[in-house]
């Protein structure tokens, strides 16, 4: 499709939909789009919009302000239009409405006055004054970009909002890691200083909105913590009452028992807390420390600190998963408990947890089997006993590529993500069963990295990743979003720049739209 200011456009006749994705401060108008419809060969004259924004004028001429740098021109201004409104849909002569469509403006909260979508959907009658026979559906999804902290729209009607707002991390901090609790507030980890011996900052964003409240640093030692190589940063994870814990590689060794090594470092915020307590390190088998650790909790009480080091002996094909364990919100660690796997573990691969709704122990980590099988897998501990491991993905590679992993609850199951040979490809994990759903890569090609993932609460989930970021080098960001089949409803890349050593983290507010941090 040719459309002015188009940033691109994906066609697909196998499922009657097409995605466009506009650059911002376009002028959008519904002759346009008809028009542009109809010279790629679709019959425009029963075309719906729906759009969500703001009525406002222009130049004295109404407008809907779709509140991210760009506007769709109406010909009349809707009555009522003095209210906000949130959707608004208009429908051509002479067309039946649907018994259930929207004939009027909707009044909302200023909370979705934030949300954004538009969508056009055409059917291809054969006549429109006799009988009329729909023979296909095209629908059109216009993905509005716009700069650094606006929102970025576009999701099918069928999803109660599944805009997509992209956030810069605050204060230009990097490495953001990024969970939502019931309330609805996002609590936001991130790294600022010299990459190799800097600090963690900790922040809240109310409602899920786009703004953070005053930052705490987490770390008492300053420069304590290390962001370079993206792998060993600090997680976040938040356990009941209100705990919020936080786990990270040490970016220099310290002295215990005679002996130097660098430690796991852990940090928690009280219920109510105004400063973290004073850091302390997981006391355990931490030799040959290197790819990035993790810290997982439950509503219990249940606190886990995960790491991979050297076993008894060196050399990947001998680490092993520690995992440390506490059962009152992070007080007081267990001695670590070593797993093992037979092919050893990648060395400078980050590992991910995450506590399933049953209460196992879910870790992603990448093999390193006879140095060459860097394979993705999967290890669930219940009752402090692991099942056998299950490979998720393979991987033939004679070095260690740098990965992370991401996971989020979806029901009872686990929506895991990682990456295979610059691919980021994705799983349905069951903890009951032990189960893993086939696996997808996400759609094009190109050079991506550390994938993040958030599922909202009709399933729909945000898959988000860095795409040209290598060593020491910054790239962009990309996104794709799916329904609860599995089905494609949009994406974007180059969506936003990504610094050095830095990721993205993406969560789902509560009323189905997503916060994509970077």
């Amino acid at each position: 499709m040719n459309l002015e200011g188009v940033q691109n456009a994906e066609v697909s006749l196998e499922r009657s939909s097409a995605t466009s994705t506009l650059n911002a401060g376009n002028k959008v108008t519904l002759p346009l789009l008809r028009r542009t419809i109809r010279n790629s060969g679709y019959p425009t004259r029963d075309a719906h919009v729906e759009a969500r924004g703001r009525i406002a004028e222009r130049d004295g001429k109404p407008v809907l302000d779709l509140l991210n740098g760009s506007i769709l021109e109406l010909v009349n201004k809707p009555v009522d239009s003095t209210t906000q409104l949130l959707r608004w849909s208009a429908y051509p002569r002479r067309t039946k409405r649907p018994s259930d469509s929207p004939s009027r403006l909707l009044r909302t909260s200023d909370k979705a006055d934030r949300e954004i979508m538009l969508q056009v959907t055409h059917h291809n009658w054969v006549s429109l004054f006799d009988r009329p026979c729909v023979s296909r559906v095209l629908s059109l999804t216009l993905l509005v970009l716009a700069g650094a902290g606006a929102p970025i729209a576009g999701t099918r009607a069928t999803v109660r909002s599944g805009g997509v707002t992209l956030v810069r991390t605050p204060d230009n901090g990097i490495q953001p890691q990024a969970a939502m609790d019931a309330a609805g507030t996002v609590h936001l980890l991130y790294f600022k200083g010299d990459p190799a011996h800097g600090d963690l900052f900790y922040s809240r964003s109310p409602n899920g909105a786009a703004t953070f409240t005053p930052v705490l640093r987490v770390n008492s030692e300053p420069g304590s913590v290390i962001a370079t190589g993206s792998v060993r940063g600090g997680q976040l994870a938040l356990g009941r009452g209100g705990f919020v814990h936080v786990a990270w590689n040490a970016s220099r060794p310290i002295e215990r028992d005679g002996v130097k090594q660098t430690p796991m470092w852990y940090a928690r915020l009280r219920p109510g807390g105004r400063t973290f307590d004073p850091q302390r390190a997981i006391r355990g088998q931490t030799r040959h420390l290197d790819g990035g650790g993790s810290v997982a909790a439950d509503g219990v009480g249940n606190v886990y600190v995960v790491w991979h080091a050297s076993g008894a002996l060196d050399g990947e094909s001998n680490r092993r998963i520690y995992v440390a364990s506490s059962s009152d919100d992070g007080a007081r660690f267990s001695k670590e408990t070593p797993f093992g796997d037979a092919g050893g573990l990648c060395g400078c691969c980050q590992l991910e947890t995450l506590v399933d709704r049953r209460g196992g122990l879910n870790v992603l980590y990448r093999a390193a089997g006879e140095a060459v099988h860097r394979d993705a897998m999967w290890l669930r501990l219940a009752s402090g006993k692991a099942a056998a491991p299950t490979r998720l993905h393979p991987w033939e590679l004679p070095a260690c590529p740098m990965t992370t992993f991401a996971m989020t609850h979806r029901g009872r199951d686990i929506v895991a993500a990682w990456e295979t040979q610059q691919q980021i490809h994705s799983a349905v994990l069951t903890p009951e069963s032990l189960r893993v759903s086939a696996t997808s890569a996400m759609s094009g090609t190109a050079l991506r990295k550390h994938p993040t993932v958030a599922v909202n609460t009709v399933g729909d989930t945000l898959y988000a990743w860095t795409e040209g970021t290598a060593w020491a080098r910054g790239g962009t960001v990309a996104w794709e979003l799916t329904d609860r089949t599995g089905s494609r409803l949009a994406s974007a890349s180059r969506a936003g720049e990504v610094p050095v050593w830095s990721l993205v983290a993406a969560v789902a507010r509560s009323d189905g739209s997503f916060m994509l941090i970077h």
